[in-house]
């Protein structure tokens, strides 16, 4: 599937959940003077451009989470409230303290990764994660902006095709289509909605909604 992408500005600031400041990350992003913003995140460590939801665990922490049952419970938040999510794991799980069988542990990387389609990736320490944290984001601004031409996909039933439409539009991707879908219930309905009903859709701020309404209500002129 091929990716065509007109140009476009996106949030360039990353939120950070507080509870990551003991980490040291976080002094990391004011030493490089690189834009954040440190808040309490419900579902995520890391959110790029409000569309990328990040959760960052050690291996210790991972190894953890896996036996008392957070970690899956976490990776579905994710899911539910982000169009695109990762885990990155810093350090190697399978070399803790812990006393966890590799199988468990191989298991659960391959629930996460195929199963609940959110990629894992690992890094070494903490100076390495934050290098990894700064290459997203700026992997996502050359390559997620804007406008997607989705050339040579055809979706075929009609929940699919709707979806596909809405997610032609700037900053709208997985699930910000289902809630709009969920909530006006046509595409017909979203066409017709005003600013402010399309406000009333968790995760539509007054931009999206004027980008969706300046599509949707300018006059197409033949180049």
């Amino acid at each position: 599937m091929g990716f065509n992408r007109v140009k476009a500005t996106i949030n360039q600031m990353i939120k950070i959940d507080y509870r990551e400041k003991p980490s040291g990350i976080t002094a990391l992003f004011e030493k490089n003077r690189i834009p954040h913003k440190i808040e309490r995140l419900k579902f995520a460590d890391y959110i790029i451009d409000d569309r990328v939801a990040i959760e960052r665990k050690t291996a210790e922490d991972f190894v953890i989470s896996l036996i008392n049952g957070r970690l899956f419970k976490q990776v579905i938040n994710l899911i539910k409230n982000s169009d695109y999510t990762c885990l990155i794991i810093e350090g190697n799980p399978f070399n803790t303290d812990y006393d966890i069988r590799t199988e468990a542990v191989e298991g659960a990387l391959i629930d996460i990764e195929i199963c609940l389609r959110t990629p894992v990736m690992f890094t070494k320490d903490v100076e390495d994660t934050f290098l990894r944290l700064t290459k997203i984001r700026k992997h996502w601004e050359k390559r997620h902006t804007g406008i997607v031409k989705r050339d040579g996909y055809k979706p075929k039933n009609i929940k699919s095709q709707q979806l596909f439409i809405l997610q032609g539009f700037p900053h709208i991707g997985r699930t910000l289509s289902h809630r709009l879908l969920t909530h006006f219930g046509t595409l017909s309905r979203i066409f017709l909605a005003t600013k402010e009903d399309l406000c009333e859709v968790k995760g539509i701020n007054v931009k999206t909604a004027r980008d969706i309404h300046l599509i949707l209500r300018t006059f197409y002129r033949k180049q």
